[in-house]
């Protein structure tokens, strides 16, 4: 009978070493759990930045093309008739959309903390007042 009760005491003790162990790799997955959870969080986030960078990218050349007109005739010896010039079409507006797409426009509702979308804004208004 003494032989059993050390067994179950060893036995006991090796069982509650064992629940301590699972309990450690337990609370190991939990927090792995949520590192993966935060780590999808930020891949997501990096994805869309990516994608929105590369609609960008696709953007930006159409947006900025200037307008370029041949000359009929020779303006002077430097400008042949043929030449290709570019010519301000005075269009603000197409001048200021890069960068109110890349700095925001400022009817965002959300606003943001350094007031880059106020500053774009402005920038857009006194542009767009001081051609009248």
């Amino acid at each position: 009978m003494a032989d059993v009760r050390r067994q179950v005491a060893t036995n006991a003790t090796a069982i509650k070493t064992l629940e301590g162990r699972i309990n450690t790799v337990n609370q190991e997955q939990s927090r792995l759990r949520r590192d993966v959870t935060e780590q999808k969080k930020q891949t997501d986030g990096l994805r869309k930045d990516l994608k929105q960078t590369r609609e960008m990218a696709a953007l930006m050349p159409l947006l900025t093309q200037p307008k370029s007109v041949v000359l009929s005739r020779d303006v002077d010896s430097l400008l042949p008739a043929g030449t290709k010039v570019v010519v301000d079409n005075n269009d603000i507006f197409s001048s200021m959309l890069p960068m109110m797409l890349l700095g925001g426009s400022g009817f965002t509702g959300g606003g943001s903390s350094d007031g880059s979308d106020n500053l774009t804004m402005m920038m857009v208004m006194m542009l767009a007042f001081s051609k009248r």
